[in-house]
């Protein structure tokens, strides 16, 4: 069944027939399915412990996010990052082990992405989300595409140490008028 094309915004929602278990593994299975990287069930809810094996470089870092985290989120948001994911973030970052990706790096890849402002910013989002994944599951120190600010620092800024990228767009919109 396709969205009808009248010009009206509709909200898609998951099905309302198939069990709670169901429908995660249903969404699982499609984010994981998108992005190309074989995510298993998240049934599995056995006790996880870093290691390196499972979390060695930024697409195994992708998988473990798809199995644990990215389920909480909206619909929406899961589409969003699984397309981020599949097509800019794994094609250049998957294979680095988590400590090569450096914020210059990062800073420098997405100055030379030829999208838009707002996509590079987005970019940058779910990468920061990913490594803060990272950080609170012990597979790596820190968080090179976030500022390095501790949360309860009262906004007390030293030098710039995260990744820095521009949302503002590069031309203002045009309007029609109806004349």
């Amino acid at each position: 069944m396709g969205i009808p094309l009248v010009g009206k915004r509709h909200q898609r929602k998951a099905g309302t027939s198939q069990t709670a278990d169901r429908k995660h593994d249903t969404i699982l299975n499609r984010i994981c399915g998108a992005s190309g990287s074989g995510c298993s069930s998240a049934n599995n809810q056995q006790s996880v412990q870093p290691q390196e094996s499972s979390s060695d470089n930024c697409k195994h870092l992708w998988e473990h996010y798809c199995r644990e985290e990215l389920p909480l989120k909206e619909l929406s948001t899961q589409d969003a990052y699984s397309v981020y994911a599949k097509n800019w973030i794994l094609p250049r970052w998957g294979k680095l082990a988590l400590e090569e990706i450096k914020t210059v790096e990062v800073e420098r890849w997405l100055r030379a992405a030829g999208v838009a402002d707002g996509t590079k910013a987005k970019l940058k989002c779910v990468m920061s989300a990913l490594f803060s994944h990272a950080v609170r599951w012990e597979f790596c120190g820190h968080n090179p595409i976030s500022s390095g600010i501790p949360v309860g620092s009262g906004g007390k800024r030293g030098p710039s140490t995260g990744v820095r990228v521009s949302a503002k767009r590069q031309e203002a919109p045009l309007f029609l008028s109806p004349e």
